[in-house]
């Protein structure tokens, strides 16, 4: 008799193994970054005031946000949504790394987008340092700098290490800036 309790215990504990075994494909979390993360699938990516974060080879499902004082930069890396900064130190795309959303850099202090795509808006405001966009691909929105200073480059010449963008469907428009270094557009 005591047999039958325990072996429809060990039933019990089987089904419900099957039932809540270990999933086959978790679902990515959102990440606060301050470090470098290399081949990484995440939701969300937040890089906190004062922190820096370096994205590599990895997978992004959401989108980017870094907070003021903040570093963040991503090579070859395919982020879904927009990268997005507000008063952070640096904003750093590149190695033809994807951007699914828009680029918005809002009183960030250098601005870098080099050989990469971006299917909406690239929109630069406030800039204080340096803005170089290069080699860079614009799908489906326009590229805005404006209210900027001190050193701009959207395009140059290849033997600047700064390639032309293009602009597949939309404008480009380059306001209100004052450089002190150079403007290149």
């Amino acid at each position: 008799m005591a047999a039958r309790p325990i072996l429809g215990l060990v039933a019990g504990m089987l089904a419900f193994g099957l039932v809540a075994g270990p999933a086959s494909a978790a679902v990515p979390a959102d990440v606060q970054c301050n470090g470098v993360l290399q081949r990484v699938d995440v939701r969300n990516v937040t890089v906190p005031s004062g922190g820096s974060c370096i994205l590599r080879d990895s997978n992004v499902t959401g989108k980017v946000t870094a907070l003021g004082a903040s570093y963040f930069q991503a090579i070859h890396t395919r982020i879904a949504g927009d990268v997005a900064g507000n008063g952070a130190q640096t904003l750093f795309v590149e190695g033809g790394s994807v951007v699914g959303g828009g680029f918005r850099a809002t009183r960030v202090a250098q601005v870098f987008l080099f050989s990469s795509r971006v299917t909406k808006h690239v929109k630069v405001d406030r800039t204080t340092d340096q803005v170089f966009i290069c080699g860079s691909t614009v799908e489906r929105g326009s590229i805005t700098v404006s209210r900027s200073s001190r050193d701009i480059l959207i395009g140059g010449s290849h033997s600047a290490g700064c390639g032309g963008n293009s602009v597949r469907r939309g404008s480009m428009s380059v306001l209100w800036n004052t450089t002190d270094v150079q403007l290149v557009v």
